[in-house]
């Protein structure tokens, strides 16, 4: 599984039990805005940048 997935960083999705909601084509994608900051200070990089690698995937 693709770390920078999209889905990874969606309110809807959860690491455990998948997508709660099942968005078609991530039209109802909502940004865990928390999650993407823990993220991204984990592995040492900005926010900016970790949004720039969810956008290319």
């Amino acid at each position: 599984m693709d770390d920078f997935r999209k889905c990874n960083f969606c309110q809807y999705y959860d690491e455990y039990e998948g997508c709660e909601w099942g968005c078609d084509n991530y039209e109802d994608f909502k940004p865990a805005k928390l999650r993407m900051v823990e993220f991204a200070k984990e592995h040492d990089i900005s926010v900016a940048d970790l949004i720039a690698l969810i956008e290319m995937g």
